[in-house]
């Protein structure tokens, strides 16, 4: 079992002209997991991987570590970075038994952390990029 601590702030606002940071507008975003820390019991650890497989083909590259045999079975909470674009597969599992699958396109971070019964069962990726990802859950 171990606990992941998410400690980080988002912070945005207008370019400084000068030293002086006038006029401020600055906003902060405080980014933390919802349950703080949070706690799992299988986790991948940090994994890098370079993929080159073409957007809209017809092959997918799966992300060892997250699936039925492998080391998280379900996971409740994934990061991933990539330096290009990628498209992106996630599916989730349900309470009725019937899998979400999302794809989306995504070029830089990425977190997701899904309630009880949702949780990540499969991520796939089309694209050419170097990544990281780290996924963790309770099985």
């Amino acid at each position: 079992m171990g606990i992941t601590n998410l400690d980080g702030t988002l912070v945005s606002g207008p370019p400084s002209a000068t030293d002086n940071n006038f006029p401020s507008g600055t906003e902060s975003i405080t980014i933390h997991t919802a349950t703080y820390p949070k706690s799992w019991s299988k986790c991948t650890g940090a994994q890098q991987r370079s993929v080159s497989v073409t957007i809209g083909g017809a092959t997918w590259v799966t992300l060892s570590g997250i699936g039925a045999t492998d080391t998280v079975t379900k996971a409740d909470f994934f990061y991933m970075r990539c330096d290009s674009m990628l498209l992106v597969e996630v599916t989730q599992a349900t309470p009725s038994g019937t899998p979400l699958v999302a794809t989306r396109y995504l070029q830089g971070p990425m977190m997701l952390q899904s309630p009880s019964g949702y949780e990540i069962t499969l991520v796939r990726v089309q694209g050419s990029a170097t990544l990281e990802y780290h996924a963790e859950g309770q099985a």
